[in-house]
Protein backbone atom coordinates (compact mmCIF):
# COMPACT_ATOMS: atom_id res chain seq x y z
CA UNK A 1 0.00 0.00 0.00
CA UNK A 2 2.86 2.36 0.80
CA UNK A 3 4.49 1.73 -2.59
CA UNK A 4 1.20 2.53 -4.31
CA UNK A 5 0.89 5.82 -2.44
CA UNK A 6 4.50 6.78 -3.18
CA UNK A 7 4.10 5.96 -6.88
CA UNK A 8 0.91 8.05 -7.01
CA UNK A 9 2.66 11.02 -5.44
CA UNK A 10 5.61 10.74 -7.82
CA UNK A 11 3.28 10.42 -10.82
CA UNK A 12 1.44 13.56 -9.70
CA UNK A 13 4.76 15.41 -9.47
CA UNK A 14 5.47 14.36 -13.05
CA UNK A 15 2.07 15.63 -14.16
CA UNK A 16 2.59 18.91 -12.34
CA UNK A 17 5.99 19.34 -14.00
CA UNK A 18 4.55 18.74 -17.47
CA UNK A 19 1.63 21.13 -17.04
CA UNK A 20 3.45 23.89 -15.13
CA UNK A 21 7.13 23.87 -16.09
CA UNK A 22 7.54 22.00 -19.38
CA UNK A 23 4.54 23.70 -21.00
CA UNK A 24 2.94 26.79 -19.49
CA UNK A 25 -0.57 25.39 -20.11
CA UNK A 26 -2.43 22.08 -20.22
CA UNK A 27 -3.02 20.49 -23.61
CA UNK A 28 -4.29 17.12 -24.71
CA UNK A 29 -1.67 14.42 -25.35
CA UNK A 30 0.99 16.47 -23.61
CA UNK A 31 2.62 13.33 -22.20
CA UNK A 32 3.28 12.05 -25.76
CA UNK A 33 3.56 8.42 -24.67
CA UNK A 34 6.07 8.98 -21.88
CA UNK A 35 3.98 6.81 -19.58
CA UNK A 36 4.40 3.84 -21.89
CA UNK A 37 8.14 4.40 -21.94
CA UNK A 38 8.17 4.32 -18.13
CA UNK A 39 6.15 1.09 -18.15
CA UNK A 40 8.69 -0.40 -20.56
CA UNK A 41 11.53 0.67 -18.24
CA UNK A 42 9.78 -0.99 -15.30
CA UNK A 43 9.18 -4.20 -17.27
CA UNK A 44 12.76 -4.30 -18.49
CA UNK A 45 13.99 -3.82 -14.94
CA UNK A 46 11.85 -6.78 -13.83
CA UNK A 47 11.20 -5.33 -10.39
CA UNK A 48 14.87 -4.61 -9.65
CA UNK A 49 15.21 -0.93 -8.66
CA UNK A 50 18.77 -0.66 -9.98
CA UNK A 51 17.91 -2.06 -13.42
CA UNK A 52 14.72 0.00 -13.63
CA UNK A 53 16.68 3.15 -12.82
CA UNK A 54 19.31 2.22 -15.40
CA UNK A 55 16.69 1.74 -18.12
CA UNK A 56 14.99 4.99 -17.09
CA UNK A 57 18.28 6.82 -17.51
CA UNK A 58 18.83 5.18 -20.90
CA UNK A 59 15.39 6.23 -22.12
CA UNK A 60 15.88 9.73 -20.68
CA UNK A 61 19.19 9.97 -22.52
CA UNK A 62 17.37 8.93 -25.70
CA UNK A 63 14.90 11.78 -25.21
CA UNK A 64 17.80 14.20 -24.71
CA UNK A 65 19.54 12.81 -27.77
CA UNK A 66 16.38 13.46 -29.75
CA UNK A 67 16.31 17.07 -28.57
CA UNK A 68 20.00 17.56 -29.29
CA UNK A 69 19.63 16.05 -32.77
CA UNK A 70 17.39 18.95 -33.74
CA UNK A 71 20.36 21.31 -33.45
CA UNK A 72 22.08 19.28 -36.19
CA UNK A 73 19.19 20.07 -38.53
CA UNK A 74 17.82 16.55 -38.52
CA UNK A 75 14.09 16.30 -39.22
CA UNK A 76 11.81 16.85 -36.24
CA UNK A 77 10.21 13.46 -36.85
CA UNK A 78 13.57 11.79 -36.29
CA UNK A 79 13.98 13.62 -33.00
CA UNK A 80 10.50 12.58 -31.88
CA UNK A 81 11.14 8.98 -32.89
CA UNK A 82 14.37 8.56 -30.89
CA UNK A 83 12.97 7.62 -27.43
CA UNK A 84 10.49 5.16 -28.91
CA UNK A 85 13.17 3.59 -31.07
CA UNK A 86 15.36 3.04 -28.01
CA UNK A 87 12.38 1.61 -26.11
CA UNK A 88 11.52 -0.89 -28.85
CA UNK A 89 15.18 -1.83 -29.22
CA UNK A 90 15.55 -2.33 -25.45
CA UNK A 91 12.43 -4.49 -25.23
CA UNK A 92 13.58 -6.57 -28.20
CA UNK A 93 17.11 -7.11 -26.81
CA UNK A 94 15.80 -8.04 -23.36
CA UNK A 95 13.23 -10.42 -24.84
CA UNK A 96 15.93 -12.06 -26.95
CA UNK A 97 18.15 -12.53 -23.87
CA UNK A 98 15.34 -14.09 -21.85
CA UNK A 99 14.38 -16.39 -24.73
CA UNK A 100 17.97 -17.59 -25.09
CA UNK A 101 18.14 -18.21 -21.34
CA UNK A 102 14.95 -20.28 -21.42
CA UNK A 103 16.22 -22.30 -24.37
CA UNK A 104 19.46 -23.09 -22.54
CA UNK A 105 17.50 -24.22 -19.49
CA UNK A 106 15.26 -26.44 -21.62
CA UNK A 107 18.25 -27.99 -23.38
CA UNK A 108 19.79 -28.80 -20.01
CA UNK A 109 16.60 -30.54 -18.88
CA UNK A 110 16.14 -32.54 -22.08
CA UNK A 111 19.55 -34.21 -21.93
CA UNK A 112 19.23 -35.42 -18.31
CA UNK A 113 18.26 -38.92 -17.34
CA UNK A 114 15.14 -39.15 -15.25
CA UNK A 115 14.96 -41.18 -12.06
CA UNK A 116 12.25 -43.76 -11.84
CA UNK A 117 10.67 -44.09 -8.44
CA UNK A 118 9.53 -47.38 -6.98
CA UNK A 119 12.13 -49.63 -8.58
Amino acid sequence: MTALLISGVLASFGGMYLSMAYLPYFTTDMTAGRGFISIAAQNLGQGDPILTTLFSFIFGAAMSLGNISQSFRLPAQFASMMPYLFTILGVWIRGYQLTKKEMREKKGLIGRKTLKYGK
